[in-house]
């Protein structure tokens, strides 16, 4: 007999529980099988709490901005117009930020300003 899976939530997983009866050489035993489905967080511009989804602990992401194409296509514009290329790489705005796990330094996800926003990984 398969009962239906059950959900249960928690503010960073769900978890999902099948009972399946296996026989063995006694009868029937039954057996739990648990999974942790990966869900995709939307991170923001800043370091954010979270559960690292490689080493499993409560963290605080780090940021690491990075440029872009974007950020390139706007430095070289302002090249042209302004001889002031440097703007866009002193832009937080005009870069993407990254998001890593402090313990086992894991990418987890990027936060971007602009089209397409937010980049997930």
């Amino acid at each position: 007999m398969i009962r239906s899976p059950q959900y249960l939530s928690d503010s960073n997983y769900q978890q999902l529980t099948y009972d399946i009866p296996l026989r063995d050489h006694q009868g029937f035993a039954t057996v739990v099988v648990r999974t942790t489905p990966q869900i995709a967080l939307a991170y923001g511009p800043h370091p954010q709490p979270t559960t690292c989804l490689y080493c499993h602990k409560q963290i605080t992401t780090t940021v690491v901005n990075d440029p872009t194409v974007r950020t390139h296509q706007m430095a070289f514009l302002l090249c042209i117009f302004c001889c002031m290329p440097c703007i866009p790489y002193c832009m937080n705005s005009c870069q993407n930020r990254n998001h890593y796990c402090p313990n086992c330094d894991a990418f987890l996800g990027t936060y971007s300003d602009g089209p397409g926003r937010p980049g997930q990984l």
